[in-house]
């Protein structure tokens, strides 16, 4: 029972004051009842605040699983994939001490990347560079370095098998991950293994890009160190803004103590470059994408259990409601 906040007394006797409020809260007023009753009626009017209350309760019990669910099944796991052929995905067991292969299969299509030209001013001391800043209807001077390429954009075709049958082709992009079921994919990097040949020798060198490799016969010593950059392949976006496809190469450089990073110059697969009188052929590059994935079973219920407290706790705290609560008292002389 609650003590009334106002008082108002009515000329009705108490069979008409009753119907005559009832219906002057639900008709002229837009109120509904809640808790009928021979004493307190209780009426509200606005969001039904009773079911905002278990909605928000509901919402964090969904939360709570979707929390229980991350904690006992969710992990994380890397594969190499090789394009065209499909790649097994594994799920990690309870603790991350075994293995086991999953339905799932992962076929990898092309990789390109997309990169823009960065310039850097000409030497400033120079006699052009002073008569361009003399003449300011001209465009300044610039030189372009070697190497001087910078990704901004890659794109991996990706195929997702289950039970042997494509059930998702998509391609991937920065921010743009592939979600399939409770799995997430993500580009973790890429594994480029370059393969070499020193003059006609039948047997080839293999390295991956930036690992060290010596080149036997060439230098003094033991041969001579040198590294491979990362392959590039994709589009170009140049200065002038045009655009141009990017001839594959990657760049080759000297490692050791001694004279380290030196460029040696640009190589393209089948294309050589001589190195005291010895010459050095890049045979060909395995470019093979690494994908890491995350199996969170949890993911989809935080996400809509959070959307769902947050819509419910908004209403709750900023929506219209109002309530009231009557009762006609009968015992005194007047209604």
């Amino acid at each position: 029972r609650s003590a009334p906040s106002r008082t108002i007394s009515l000329t009705q006797n108490g069979a008409e004051a009753a119907t005559d409020v009832r219906r002057a809260l639900e008709v002229d007023l837009g109120f509904r009842v809640i808790t009928p009753g021979d004493d307190w009626v209780v009426m509200e009017k606005g969001l039904p605040y009773g079911y905002l209350v278990w909605a928000h309760y509901a919402a964090v019990a969904i939360c709570l699983v979707g929390i229980a669910l991350t904690f006992l099944f969710a992990f994380e796991q890397t594969v190499t994939l090789t394009m065209g052929r499909p790649v097994a995905v594994e799920a990690v067991k309870r603790g991350g001490a075994s293995l086991s292969s999953t339905s799932l299969r992962l076929v990898s299509g092309p990789f390109s990347a997309g990169y823009t030209e960065r310039a850097e001013g000409a030497d400033p001391d120079s006699i052009r560079s002073k008569l361009v800043a003399s003449l300011s209807h001209e465009r300044p001077v610039y030189e372009m370095r070697a190497g001087s390429l910078y990704p901004v954009d890659w794109k991996l075709d990706i195929a997702v098998m289950d039970d042997g049958v494509t059930v998702l082709e998509k391609a991937m992009g920065p921010g743009d991950p592939l979600r399939y079921g409770n799995f997430t994919f993500y580009l973790d990097g890429l594994d480029q293994t370059f393969r070499v040949r020193v003059e006609e020798h039948p047997l080839m060198l293999n390295v991956r890009n930036n690992d060290e490799l010596v080149i036997p016969g060439i230098g003094p010593g033991l041969g001579l160190p040198v590294r491979f950059s990362v392959f590039k392949t994709g589009t170009l976006e140049k200065i002038d803004g045009s655009i141009e496809r990017v001839s594959p190469h990657t760049r080759m450089t000297l490692s050791g103590k001694s004279n380290s990073g030196e460029d040696l110059g640009r190589i393209s697969p089948g294309g050589s470059i001589y190195i005291n009188g010895a010459s050095l052929t890049l045979v060909d590059v395995d470019v093979n994408p690494v994908l890491g994935y995350r199996y969170d079973p949890g993911a989809r219920l935080l996400r809509w259990g959070g959307v769902l407290l947050l819509a419910t706790m908004a209403l709750r705290l900023f929506g219209f409601w109002q309530m009231a609560a009557y009762r006609v008292d009968y015992s005194a002389p007047v209604v």
